[in-house]
């Protein structure tokens, strides 16, 4: 990702069909924000329809990070995903997938290792996954989300 620089803006977007989630999620980025004086430019969707249609047909794909919530109704995040993949999406470096549920998982989506985010989730979990992806902590330790290696299809 690279060094975030003073008063650069870094765009999320927060896709979960539970408006509670994106709430709480939204306002803990905010704090993470105002701790390490970062500036979020935070978006949320909960209707996933809508998020794949503009991250992959109309190719707005250009959010630092995403997190994605796997269990939606009528498109889920693994669907999303694949689909910014077959698009060669820049984005699906950034997803990482918010789910109660990590073996929903299980399939393989061409071979590249997931970031998961289990539900529930605390702030302290939100926060290192942001510092790593914006390569704003040392890079020590081990990654802030667990990994799902799948095989190759």
């Amino acid at each position: 990702m690279g060094q975030v620089e003073t008063g650069q803006i870094r765009k999320i977007l927060l896709v979960d069909d539970e408006e509670s989630i994106l709430g709480i999620t939204s306002a803990m980025l905010e704090r993470i924000a105002d701790k390490h004086g970062l500036d979020f430019d935070i978006k949320t969707s909960s209707d996933a329809v809508h998020v794949l249609y503009d991250l992959v047909h109309q190719q707005k794909d250009d959010f630092d990070l995403i997190f994605m919530d796997v269990r939606m109704p009528r498109v889920c995040g693994e669907e999303i995903y694949r689909s910014m993949q077959l698009m060669d999406s820049k984005g699906q470096d950034r997803v990482v997938f918010v789910t109660a549920y990590p073996d929903d998982l299980v399939d393989a989506i061409f071979g590249v290792p997931l970031k998961i985010l289990k539900k529930p989730f605390h702030l302290r979990d939100v926060e290192k996954i942001v510092l790593r992806i914006f390569d704003l902590d040392d890079g020590s330790g081990d990654e802030p989300w667990e990994t799902l290696e799948n095989k190759p299809c």
